[in-house]
């Protein structure tokens, strides 16, 4: 084996700085593709089923919501999406919808409900929109009809 001389030490170092520098840059490279990627996954649009709601509204009347078909989102910001948690804004979605129409039709009354149907979803609509932004999300499509929707609760004769 020839001896070591300081030129050989030298160069044997720079190939572990430059074997250390290329590992280093394959792990940042595998890690930003990893990051992109879920943010692609978690930008996918998603909808809620709407639960059945009892509400009350300013004449006093019981209203309920049921069969009002699904809200649709869409991930306007991914990266604020993912770093609020892609699934609890999922999860919480479904309550953020449930505050806003209880808010807004209870501020109304049942005649404008079904009188100004278009209207009235409209106003949920930017109050879920307004609720959801800080997490990257908005709504893109509400389904229902509040004219097909919003029953009118018969008291008992």
């Amino acid at each position: 084996m020839p001896p070591v001389t300081p030129l050989r030490q030298h160069s044997r170092r720079l190939t572990a700085v430059a074997t250390t520098i290329a590992f280093a840059l394959l792990v940042v490279g595998l890690l930003m593709a990893r990051q992109t990627s879920s943010r692609d996954v978690a930008a996918k649009p998603f909808s809620i089923e709407l639960e059945p709601q009892e509400i009350i509204t300013t004449d006093l009347k019981r209203v309920i919501l049921r069969d009002c078909g699904k809200i649709a989102f869409e991930v306007r910001d991914p990266g604020l999406f993912v770093s609020s948690g892609a699934a609890l804004v999922v999860q919480r979605s479904r309550q953020v919808v449930t505050s806003a129409r209880r808010a807004v039709l209870a501020e109304k009354s049942s005649t404008e409900v079904r009188d100004r149907a278009d209207a009235v979803r409209d106003e949920i609509r930017r109050a879920v929109d307004e609720n959801m932004k800080d997490w990257g999300v908005a709504v893109a499509d509400m389904a229902g009809d509040l004219r097909t929707c919003a029953v009118l609760v018969r008291p008992p004769q």
